[in-house]
């Protein structure tokens, strides 16, 4: 053996792999995948520290470039922090994601829904109608996001008071009978969403309650508490 190949053998091809390692370890790929670790840990201040880390890496002409953003906007829901959501939806509608959690999905309903929510939580609701309206004309939104859009119209007509178009939007959201029992939970991100099959119904029991129909806002209630996911 030359000492020439002894060199790249035992020097230079160590060196090597070292280098591949600590660039994994440092790369965008790495601080995502902890940011979804520590979400499911339900660190969810660590998990935005994380995906802000990898945004900060990832080249943004990456198709890979979303989900740490889509990350993000889920962290700072669990956290409550709906003023900072917004401009994060803002990048992910500008960025028109293509793919989501590795799988083909496209991402145009889906931050519309959790902009409208965040819109909702402060108060802003002609914003929330604008999104929720946004994600229903999106052709290609899944069921789940015309269902969270329908109960997210039928939550603000309830907040303003139009308690039968809240009915009107609720029913239609039940209507798509979602299998809820493929979300197992919420931090099974790849079918997250805020409204589960629950909140229909209690926002109806509201609404009905709203409108003195007290019978049929106990029946509501009812089907909220046999929802199958909570």
């Amino acid at each position: 053996m030359s000492s020439r190949t002894k060199i790249f053998l035992f020097v230079v091809l160590p060196l090597a792999l070292v280098l591949a390692i600590v660039l994994f370890l440092n790369g965008p790929a790495a601080y995502e995948g902890r940011g979804w670790a520590s979400m499911d840990m339900g660190e969810f201040e660590k998990a935005l520290g994380h995906f802000d880390k990898a945004i900060e890496k990832w080249p943004e002409n990456r198709f890979d470039h979303c989900p740490p953003y889509c990350g993000k906007v889920i962290a700072l829901t669990f956290l409550e922090r709906w003023e900072e959501t917004i401009p994060v939806c803002d990048r992910i509608i500008a960025m028109e994601c293509e793919d989501l959690f590795a799988w083909p999905y496209r991402v145009d309903a889906w931050p519309h829904v959790r902009r409208g929510i965040a819109h909702l939580k402060l108060g802003d609701f002609d914003a929330a109608l604008a999104d929720f309206d946004a994600a229903l004309g999106v052709p290609t939104a899944t069921d789940l996001e015309r269902y969270e859009a329908l109960v997210g119209r039928g939550n603000v007509l309830c907040e303003t008071g139009d308690y039968k178009q809240a009915i009107e939007e609720l029913t239609s959201a039940v209507a798509l009978e979602f299998p809820f029992e493929t979300v197992i939970h919420e931090l099974d991100y790849s079918f997250y969403c805020y409204y589960f099959e629950k909140d229909a119904y209690l926002l109806m029991g509201k609404a009905y309650e709203g409108l003195g129909m007290t019978d049929e806002a106990m029946e509501q209630y009812r089907m909220a508490g046999e929802a199958r996911v909570h």
